[in-house]
């Protein structure tokens, strides 16, 4: 008897160990301070691991003399687990990219307009614009203060 048949080893199903590596991944993208920006090396990462487990798996299956077969599936395992981590953090940044506010947009600031407008015939179209020729612009105005202004056109000129 060898010592280690003693010890009871869980055994998992493979598709519970996918699952969990694909959730892994999902964590670890949203743990990032900006997930979307890891969407393409996540997938440049989980495609060239995936092909590279499946070209050793190739070279491991084929009856050549000499090579080590031992070694050749521990990589090719190591590399499926790599490709399958990768895809879930590719999952989990396409998702924070698609989620609403986007990371890179600005928190809302009011703004105060004085000026005329010159066309509205677009405000009822998707998305609705405004044209407007602006004397004044005063943002982050609040109770009648105002923290930033800029005059059209400009003194200076």
């Amino acid at each position: 008897m060898r010592p280690l048949d003693s010890i009871c080893v869980p055994r998992w199903p493979a598709v519970a160990v996918l699952w969990a590596l694909l959730l892994a991944g999902h964590a670890a993208a949203a743990a990032a301070t900006l997930p979307a920006r890891l969407h393409v090396p996540a997938l440049v990462v989980g495609l060239g691991a995936g092909a590279f487990s499946f070209a050793l798996a190739g070279v491991g299956a084929r009856r050549v003399p000499g090579i080590r077969r031992a070694g050749l599936a521990r990589m090719e395992a190591a590399c499926g687990v790599a490709a399958v981590v990768a895809a879930g953090v590719a999952l989990g940044a396409e998702s924070d990219r698609a989620a609403w506010p986007l990371p890179v947009h600005p928190r809302p600031t009011r703004l105060r307009i004085e000026g005329k407008v010159a066309d509205a015939t677009t405000v009822d179209a998707m998305p609705a614009s405004l044209l407007i020729e602006a004397r004044r612009v005063t943002a982050g105005v609040h109770s009648g203060q105002s923290a930033v202004s800029s005059d059209w056109p400009s003194s200076s000129a």
